[in-house]
């Protein structure tokens, strides 16, 4: 049964064309494409377009996802489909069909708010990989990602005191970055 499967057998497979391991991905991520779907307002799109967009995005995650390159799946899916619906978003407003009223075809201060955060989440995140060892950046990875100290460390084959250490050294170089900025 798929629910066996680990994420990344999952996402094997989905490589090598099993629809029944994306159908199972479509399952687990489900929440996550819901919550981003709801911080979405686009007039000109029904919810199943954005699913749809949301759907092709987990997809496409899955088929480029490289273990070496990225942290987690999880975070690569959710940056994913985050992306693709801003890019669907620009692109339904530059899309005018018949008497569509321009004026309502617009970036609502939700979806502006999102677009500066994930713009300015993307800057935090390369100025934290220059400044932060390697074990430093993937724990802050794990702790956005909401995971607790005990579950960063056994995903980190480390022990939780390790993880402790490794945020109070993390904390205190950003700290000490932003504070000078």
């Amino acid at each position: 049964m798929m629910e066996d499967f680990e994420n990344l057998e999952l996402v094997a497979l989905v490589k090598e064309g099993s629809d029944a391991a994306f159908s199972e991905l479509v399952r687990r991520y489900r929440p996550l494409i819901g919550r981003e779907i709801c911080d979405f307002e686009i007039p000109s799109a029904t919810q199943d377009e954005l699913l749809s967009e949301a759907y092709y995005a987990l997809h496409s995650a899955a088929k480029t996802f490289d273990s070496e390159r990225h942290l987690t799946f999880g975070l690569y899916a959710k940056i994913c489909i985050h992306n693709q619906l801003i890019d669907f978003a620009k692109k339904s407003r530059r899309v005018v069909r018949g008497d569509v009223d321009v004026e309502k075809i617009t970036v609502t201060p939700k979806i502006a708010s999102k677009l500066a955060d994930a713009e300015e989440f993307e800057n935090i995140l390369g100025i934290s990989k220059t400044l932060l060892s390697d074990l430093e950046y993937k724990v802050l990875i794990y702790h956005v990602q909401g995971y607790k100290t005990a579950k960063i460390a056994e995903a980190l084959a480390i022990t939780p005191k390790a993880v402790d250490n490794a945020k109070n050294r993390m904390f205190t170089k950003l700290r000490s970055h932003f504070a000078t900025k």
